[in-house]
């Protein structure tokens, strides 16, 4: 695949084994691959829900995509239609990103769930076409150079741009493991291409676990063509992707269901042969046969978005911003209550002090109000104070020592009181 005018990052020169049974038949790495290559095939990633999932689209052209039906929400035998589904396209390198609602989903009718069989679905979108390409998808399996497994991940998911893929070269062989955990892939060998290595989840999940590679491309004519979407993985030794031990992952190839595109998306689907000639088949209704056996003992199935088994990182915990003092809002508040609050406590000083003022003007004196007393006495003339007491003796005179008698004064034309002094010529 040397082509000129490649990017500078080249996966040259070094060799990829896989892990387990089988390394080393057929499986070392053949040739080189550059982000390049890949970028002349655009891909896409599932949002499900407002979020990123593992799942990556083999993208048919601008307005349709395949995808793994286990990436879907099912309600009993139907997707889901609560789910809101997108997808985001992506050329592969240089960050052009298109992002659209799904508009229509349909499933293979021979998908099985528990099986894994047919495991594909056919999206659709950008109806109006506000960009347009075509894809071509690769068939022809037996005659491939190589196989180019890869994972697209989003850096930022509301800004829509992406890490550098995950890249990793094979040779087109096969391997025997593959066939032993999983009886689909020996009843349909052709239907399937089988991994067994695993890349780091890079979706701000945990990297204690890893993840398979989604997509696989085939080198045909020295250009990367799409080939085949993640179907599941087959686990021994543990119920999920951190606790297994030995893992196989089946990619569902698109030759054979190229045709139920076009019926169901009424237009030609392009694809592209290492030999002249060849077509993909023709049956759109075309179904996996069923395996003869079970799963061998303490192998599972996992399937859909891998994300889900693997535990998040928490979110940190938000940084409190240091404090800046009063704000305006602050500020303005405790101005507005300064200004109506002490005009209201100045007034309301004002009445507590005219009354504290009128109530002490109206406590009684007891020699004030005998000295009424006695004027009415003097006015009326041979009247006596009143009893008072059990004995109704008189009342005691209350006027301290040398409180001088008022006697009322005819002289005086205002007929007020004078007091009048003891001299000699009193007669007393």
């Amino acid at each position: 695949m040397a082509g000129a005018g490649r990017l500078a990052l080249l996966l040259a020169g070094t060799l990829w084994a896989l892990a387990g049974p089988g390394a080393g038949s057929g499986w070392a790495r053949a040739a080189d691959v550059a982000t390049k290559d890949l970028a002349q095939s655009k891909g896409g990633i599932l949002i499900r829900g407002g979020n990123q999932t593992s799942c990556e689209l083999g993208v048919l052209d601008s307005r349709a995509a395949f995808v793994s039906a286990d990436c879907l929400v099912f309600s009993g035998s139907y997707v889901d239609a609560r789910t809101k589904y997108e997808v985001l396209l992506d050329t592969g390198i240089n960050n052009k990103t298109a992002r659209f609602n799904v508009t229509k989903i349909s499933v293979h009718p021979s998908y099985v769930p528990a099986t894994k069989a047919n495991n594909i679905a056919l999206l659709q979108f950008n109806a109006k076409g506000k960009i347009t390409f075509t894809n071509q998808s690769a068939i022809g399996r037996y005659a491939w150079k190589e196989l180019v497994y890869v994972r697209r991940v989003l850096r930022d998911q509301k800004a829509n741009t992406w890490n550098e893929p995950a890249i990793r070269t094979q040779a087109n062989g096969s391997n025997p493991a593959c066939a032993a955990m999983l009886p689909l892939y020996a009843a349909n060998g052709a239907d399937f291409i089988c991994d067994g290595t695993l890349t780091p989840a890079a979706s701000g999940s945990s990297s204690a676990c890893s993840v398979p590679y989604a997509m696989v491309y085939a080198s045909v004519k020295d250009r990367l063509y799409q080939a085949g979407l993640l179907s599941h993985a087959a686990l021994k030794g543990g119920k999920n992707l951190c606790t297994s031990n030995q893992t196989r992952t089946y990619f569902t190839a698109f030759a054979n269901y190229l045709t139920f595109a076009e019926i169901t998306l009424n237009r030609t689907v392009r694809f592209v042969a290492p030999t002249g000639g060849a077509t993909p088949q023709s049956d759109p209704y075309y179904a996996m046969r069923q395996p003869a056996g079970a799963l061998p003992a303490g192998v599972t199935l996992a399937g859909g978005d891998y994300y889900r088994y693997i535990p998040s990182k928490p979110p940190p915990a938000p940084a409190r911003p240091p404090s800046q003092g009063l704000s305006k809002r602050h500020i303005i508040v405790i101005a507005c209550c300064v200004g109506v609050g002490v005009p209201v406590l100045v007034i309301a000083a004002f009445f507590v002090a005219r009354w504290y003022r009128g109530h002490k003007k109206r406590t009684r004196d007891p020699y004030r109000e005998n000295a009424r007393r006695r004027m009415l006495i003097h006015d009326l003339g041979g009247a006596s104070l009143p009893p008072t007491g059990d004995n109704k003796a008189p009342l005691p005179d209350p006027k301290p020592p040398g409180y001088l008698n008022r006697p009322i004064d005819p002289g005086t034309a205002s007929g007020g009181l004078r007091a009048v002094g003891h001299d000699a010529g009193d007669g007393v």
